[in-house]
C-alpha cells in the first residue's frame, strides 16, 4: 500500500492546477448577491440561524392555501393599468396584490405582454426598480395568445382540477 500511494503522489507532483474561478473578462458579470446586505442584516441571520427549534413530528398545513390565480385572470387589468399609466414600477402595479402567488401572476402576465410589443421593461440596477411602460397605443389588444401555456401548466400540477 505505501509503495502505491508513494507512486501517486511521484505522480501527483508532476501536475499542476489550474486557476480556478470565472475568466477576467465576465468578473463584473454576476451580480453583488450581497449588495444590500449589511452588519445588522447578518446579525439577524445569524441570530435565527442559531436560535433552537422546537422539535415536532407533525407537519403543519395550515399555512398551506391554494391560490387560485392564473395569468389569464390578471393580464386584462394589469394591461389596462399600464395602458392607463402610461409609465409605472412593477411595485406600484402589485402594491395592492393580495399574495405572492399574485404578483408571480402579474410578473408573467407582464413578460407576455412584453412578448406580445405590447410594453416594454427596463431595470437599470441588479435588485433595482423594475419600469413598465406601454408601446402597445390606444387599440385594445388581442391578450388572450398563448396563455394557456402557463393555466395548462398549473392546472397539470394540481392534478388536472380547474
Amino acid at each position: 500500500a505505501a509503495q502505491a500511494l508513494a507512486s501517486l503522489e511521484t505522480v501527483a507532483t508532476r501536475s499542476v492546477p489550474r486557476r480556478a474561478g470565472p475568466d477576467e473578462r465576465f468578473e463584473g458579470c454576476a451580480p453583488d448577491l450581497l449588495a444590500r446586505v449589511g452588519p445588522e442584516d447578518l446579525a439577524a441571520a445569524a441570530r435565527r440561524a442559531l436560535a433552537p427549534r422546537p422539535v415536532t413530528h407533525v407537519v403543519e398545513t395550515a399555512h398551506a392555501i391554494e391560490d387560485e390565480v392564473s395569468v389569464a385572470s390578471v393580464i386584462g387589468p394589469l394591461a389596462a393599468q399600464v395602458r392607463r399609466l402610461g409609465r409605472t414600477s412593477f411595485r406600484a402595479l402589485t402594491a395592492a396584490s393580495p399574495s405572492t402567488a399574485h404578483r408571480v401572476a402579474c410578473f408573467l402576465a407582464l413578460l407576455k405582454l412584453y412578448k406580445q410589443a405590447l410594453l416594454e421593461i427596463e431595470q437599470a440596477e441588479s435588485f433595482g426598480e423594475i419600469d413598465v411602460s406601454w408601446t402597445g397605443g390606444d387599440a385594445e389588444a388581442d391578450l388572450g395568445l398563448d396563455l394557456d401555456d402557463y393555466d395548462q401548466l398549473a392546472t397539470a400540477r394540481r392534478g388536472g382540477e380547474r
